[in-house]
C-alpha cells in the first residue's frame, strides 16, 4: 500500500508539464500512468515506445510486454 501512496503523492503534486522518470521492473502497479516505456537490458535500450501504442500494436499489458524480454531468465521478486 506505500507504494501506491507514494506514486499518488508524486501525481498530485508534480506540475501539469512535469516529466517523472520512474525505474521499476514491478510496472503493473504504474503501467495505467505511463506514458513512455524504455527497457533497458544488458546495459542497453533495448525498447523505447510510447505506452498506448505498446498495448495497440502487440495487444499486451505493459507488464507482459516488460516481461516478455526476459521470459527465462532467473527474476529474483
Amino acid at each position: 500500500m506505500s507504494r501506491k501512496k507514494i506514486i499518488a503523492s508524486i501525481l498530485q503534486w508534480k506540475p501539469e508539464d512535469a516529466t517523472i522518470l520512474i525505474s521499476d521492473h514491478h510496472v503493473d502497479d504504474i503501467a495505467n500512468i505511463l506514458d513512455g516505456i524504455l527497457i533497458v537490458k544488458d546495459k542497453r535500450i533495448i525498447v523505447s515506445k510510447n505506452a498506448d501504442k505498446i498495448r495497440e500494436d502487440y495487444g499486451q499489458s505493459i507488464e507482459d510486454f516488460f516481461e516478455s524480454f526476459y521470459k527465462g531468465e532467473d527474476q529474483n521478486d
